[in-house]
């Protein structure tokens, strides 16, 4: 997003215009993927641009070489960001010396900065389906001196652990970091981390409402379109937390406790919501969510907000704590 100068007024937007361009894409059932100039970054998005829109941290293994770079582009300065780092709010509730199983852990930003947690002494097992984000991990993990004998990064299916995982005594505590809102099966997920717990093993997962994402927008009709499309362009699963509460226990998960934050950046001074909104736009443009013209005019609108000290974005996240009762087993598998 590019600051414009403070003196400048933010340009008033055409009600009419945007009415029409709106409709247009309300009557267009299903989605349709445009076509876009042939960039690294239109070729991130195009990607995953079919009908039904994938998410794309939902098919990472399945992507090309420039695209998951693109990805792990973006994972490596979103874990840089003080906002994002301060979701790691639940590293307190982790024994020093449990034996730990992150799944989805991508390039292993958590996984890292658990292991340099002071009074961590535990071992780090980090699960990711795409190949490249492993690769990664494992390199900046050395690089940062994370103590590879008790850090390691395995390629294994969310959905399937059992198959990618060692068989041994289990693991203390699992941890999802915004995982489940991209996973295709929450529950089966829940249920095949289940299955490598150890008795009265912890779970914690932490993971966003973005049902709940908003920017601020002056037109508030403008604003909830682009609201709902970078929901829908991003995220397979965006409220997937608030049924979490409601079928934990179907996963033979039992409930015992919860956390809130709202992530959210007011005023002049905005890092992880303008960051997320120039990687996912041009993902909503390539999908054909919503009318190129109005994409464009919304990031210029954001960025004069940003410039006059008006910014708005918020997300509350939540951090789920379930204990694996000592006798308990998962009720029989239902639909996600």
């Amino acid at each position: 997003i590019r600051r414009q100068p403070r003196d400048q007024a933010p340009r008033s937007c055409d009600p009419m215009r945007f009415r029409f361009a709106l409709s247009r894409v309300a009557a267009a059932s299903p989605l349709r993927p445009q076509a876009r100039h042939n960039s690294t970054s239109a070729r991130f998005h195009a990607a995953t641009s079919a009908s039904p829109l994938p998410d794309p941290h939902n098919v990472s293994n399945t992507l090309d070489a420039s695209t998951v770079e693109a990805i792990v582009k973006r994972l490596e300065e979103r874990g840089k960001d003080k906002v994002f780092r301060s979701l790691f709010n639940y590293f307190d509730l982790i024994p020093g010396d449990a034996r730990v199983l992150e799944v989805g852990c991508g390039t292993g930003v958590m996984s890292r900065a658990l292991s340099k947690h002071p009074g961590f002494n535990g071992s780090i097992t980090g699960v990711d389906q795409a190949p490249r984000f492993l690769e990664v991990a494992s390199e900046l993990a050395e690089k940062e001196g994370c103590d590879m004998s008790k850090t390691v990064f395995i390629e294994g299916d969310a959905h399937d652990l059992k198959s990618s995982l060692p068989e041994d005594e289990g693991f203390d505590v699992v941890v999802m970091h915004t995982l489940l809102s991209h996973a295709s099966h929450p529950k089966t997920v829940l249920r095949n981390a289940f299955s490598v717990a150890k008795p009265d093993a912890k779970l914690i997962v932490m993971d966003g409402d973005f049902a709940g994402l908003t920017y601020g927008h002056s037109e508030p009709w403008i604003g909830r379109e682009m609201d709902r499309a970078l929901v829908t362009a991003t995220f397979n699963k965006p409220d997937v937390i608030r049924h979490l509460v409601l079928n934990m226990d179907r996963t033979g998960w039992s409930l015992e406790g919860s956390r809130a934050q709202t992530v959210a950046e007011i005023g002049g001074e905005a890092s992880f919501w303008v960051s997320f909104a120039e990687c996912y736009a041009p993902r909503v443009k390539a999908s054909g969510l919503i009318d190129d013209e109005i994409v464009d005019q919304w990031l210029e609108d954001q960025a004069e907000y940003l410039a006059q000290g008006k910014f708005f974005a918020s997300c509350n996240y939540y951090t789920l704590i379930a204990r694996k009762p000592t006798d308990g087993e998962p009720l029989q598998k239902d639909d996600d």
